[in-house]
């Protein structure tokens, strides 16, 4: 399976690059059904099928924490692809929760961007789900035979349930899902425990849940009515459930307990429980691991539906791509979003708090940046851009490492100049302090160019550049990385670094802050570390959501040494780094 998904994944660049240079191809029609629940509140579903839907295996695909239908298209993409390859009909219903992200009802009050979860409950997500049964069971054209329940992240809850009290349910697969709300919920916030909270009567109002504003007062309440919170309940839950259950846990996946999870699947008949582990983390969407992931869900669904094994089967990935773009497109874009103030919000916190400094000083972020530098091959008096400098990262790393790297002239640009201030001051403290600074200049310049504009640097004039973790948040990749190929010398040095696929914040986050609960960050007094860490976290999913949302783009090794080797570079290594398992690729390259 491993060799296939790495071998598809390399044909789908091809086609990206042809629908770059304005020769796209023919996108595939996206089917959609709506329906409603007993209250006349409209449920939008994406339908993926093969074969007759009367006699079908039907699949149902509620949304994961944050998420909307569109992200786990691959998974029933995969899921059509095996099915039809063992000859057996399916459909595949991946919907949108009623008052949360998505095109589902959502109260008028709640409408606008970021307030979609405000009135979010584990229950209405339950009556969702039980909902969407309901609508295949009376519809004239579905009528499956079998109904597997496919769920991923904190939609365990709420499926969980619904297995539990609904018998039209033959099968549920469990995918880095969560035993408990508190231990989810507790380790997701860094610490709090919401739910215990709630059931002593704290008010919470409306906090930041990985990017997600939800009311945990309201949610709480719900919770503590419908008996969904502690692992008592869960343990209740599985008790009744009386069909086949596999669990797949992330072993890279900090947000989740795997003891918890077992702990629960033991209720029950052991017959019809499985745990399997997978060496992924929480996020699964296109990666290579994601792909490899959905192959084993397809198998496990195929197996409690046909009470047999089937061979999966990888579908297209170019075809796969192109139906991403298509599902995309149907979608409205908020032209109008600032990013200048998220970008702001990110680099240097909220109200001047803490921001990304809270990642550049983890030991991953370290030893990501000085792989960097050594890539670079720096030599003294050498000139350096540093583009996307954010908070100054790379001239603060050559001041704290004490070598022959500092003699050397930066210019560090950026859009926001609150974070460029912040690296100044930094650095004029450590100048302070006796280190050896490189020569640094702050210039202020928008360095999303599109193929009319250039970034303002005379041609030839710059030894190395480098871009850190920046890349990917550019409209023009392609453009800006002729650009730095432009304003390079001949034979000058690149670095590039971004995110890599499916990048899973998980684990970077959980060791992240417990190194800065040993070592707290000394920068601004006053600051709550924390509660600022908890702040940034939720920032960093907002990164996601607009990787998911077609804003930005992360890639694996091999397609960003091809994105660098057609802007005319020399690739002279790629690598992944940054945490283990690593969350970003590198790649250094010459100007040929």
């Amino acid at each position: 399976r491993r060799w296939r998904v790495a071998t598809a994944l390399a044909r789908v660049t091809a086609d990206r690059a042809l629908a770059a240079v304005g020769r796209p191809t023919q996108l595939p029609e996206v089917r959609i059904v709506d329906y409603a629940n007993e209250l006349g509140e409209n449920i939008r579903a994406v339908v993926d099928s093969w074969g007759d839907p009367q006699a079908a295996t039907a699949v149902v695909i509620p949304p994961a924490w944050g998420r909307t239908k569109e992200t786990l298209m691959p998974l029933a993409a995969t899921i059509v692809a095996s099915f039809r390859a063992a000859r057996e009909p399916v459909v595949v219903l991946r919907f949108d929760g009623i008052r949360k992200r998505g095109e589902s009802y959502k109260d008028p009050d709640c409408r606008a961007p970021g307030h979609e979860h405000h009135r979010f409950t584990f229950s209405q997500g339950v009556r969702d789900i039980v909902t969407t049964l309901d609508f295949l069971e009376r519809s004239s054209e579905f009528r499956p035979r079998k109904t597997i329940l496919i769920s991923f992240s904190a939609a365990s809850i709420e499926s969980r349930r619904a297995v539990a009290s609904d018998p039209r349910i033959d099968g549920w697969v469990c995918v880095v899902g969560a035993a408990d709300t508190q231990s989810m919920m507790r380790v997701i916030s860094g610490g709090v425990d919401y739910v215990a909270g709630v059931d002593r009567g704290v008010k919470f109002g409306l906090q930041q849940v990985l990017g997600v504003e939800v009311d945990i007062d309201h949610a709480g309440v719900d919770m503590f009515e419908q008996e969904l919170s502690y692992l008592a309940d869960s343990r209740r839950d599985f008790a009744r459930i009386r069909v086949p259950v596999t669990w797949i846990h992330g072993t890279h996946d900090a947000w989740m307990n795997p003891d918890r999870a077992r702990d629960a699947l033991s209720r029950g008949d052991p017959r019809l429980r499985k745990f399997l582990e997978v060496p992924t983390g929480h996020m699964l969407k296109t990666s290579a691991e994601a792909l490899e992931t959905f192959q084993l869900i397809a198998r496990e669904a195929g197996s409690m539906a046909l009470s047999r094994p089937i061979n999966p089967t990888l579908p297209d990935l170019g075809m796969l791509d192109r139906r991403q773009r298509a599902e995309r497109a149907r979608l409205p874009v908020d032209a109008d979003a600032e990013l200048k103030e998220f970008w702001e919000t990110y680099l240097v916190g909220t109200d001047g708090g803490l921001g990304i400094e809270l990642m550049t000083n983890t030991s991953a972020y370290r030893e990501l940046m000085v792989a960097q530098v050594r890539s670079l091959e720096l030599r003294p008096g050498d000139r350096v851009v540093d583009l996307g400098s954010g908070t100054g990262a790379f001239p603060l790393h050559l001041a704290s490492t004490e070598s022959a790297d500092a003699n050397v002239d930066v210019l560090a640009l950026d859009f926001v100049r609150a974070g460029l201030e912040r690296a100044r001051l930094r650095l004029d403290q450590m100048r302070a302090n006796g280190a050896a600074v490189p020569r640094v200049a702050f210039a202020e310049a928008n360095l999303d160019v599109n193929r009319d504009g250039s970034i303002p640097i005379a041609s030839g004039s710059f030894d190395c550049v480098i871009a850190a973790l920046f890349l990917s948040y550019v409209s023009d990749p392609v453009h800006l990385l002729r650009e730095m190929h432009r304003i390079l010398r001949p034979g000058g040095r690149l670095v590039v670094s971004c995110l890599r696929r499916d990048a899973d914040v998980s684990k970077l986050y959980t060791q992240g802050i417990a190194e800065l609960r040993a070592s707290p960050v000394d920068l601004i007094e006053g600051v709550d570390v924390e509660s600022a860490a908890r702040a940034y976290l939720n920032q960093a999913s907002r990164l996601l959501d607009l990787e998911e949302e077609g804003r930005f783009r992360f890639w694996d090794v091999a397609e960003l040494e091809r994105l660098v080797s057609s802007a005319g570079f020399r690739v002279r290594a790629g690598q992944r780094l940054f945490g283990d398992p690593p969350q970003a690729v590198l790649v250094a390259a010459h100007r040929s």
